[in-house]
């Protein structure tokens, strides 16, 4: 099976996500960050089993909505 990754940068390309199935029939999941303290290339990785990773990205989903419900309700209420 191949090894895909997604690679995900913020704005400033400074902070990186990368994501990627592992031939260990694992979610990779690698989170480099820079200038944090002072000191560069900061770096962690988890590994998921398919189901946590299915866990993991239904609760990001509903964190992503809460979010966006709370910036929508600050935006209605400066005008």
């Amino acid at each position: 099976m191949a090894n895909y990754t997604l690679r995900i940068f913020d704005s400033g390309d400074r902070n990186e996500i990368q994501v990627c199935y592992t031939e260990l029939s694992k979610i990779q999941i690698g989170i480099n960050q820079d200038d944090i303290g002072g000191e560069s290339g900061n770096a962690a990785l988890i590994y998921l089993d398919v189901s946590t990773a299915i866990k993991l990205s239904k609760e990001l989903k509903r964190q992503i909505a809460l979010a966006k419900e709370q910036i929508e309700s600050e935006t209605k209420s400066d005008f």
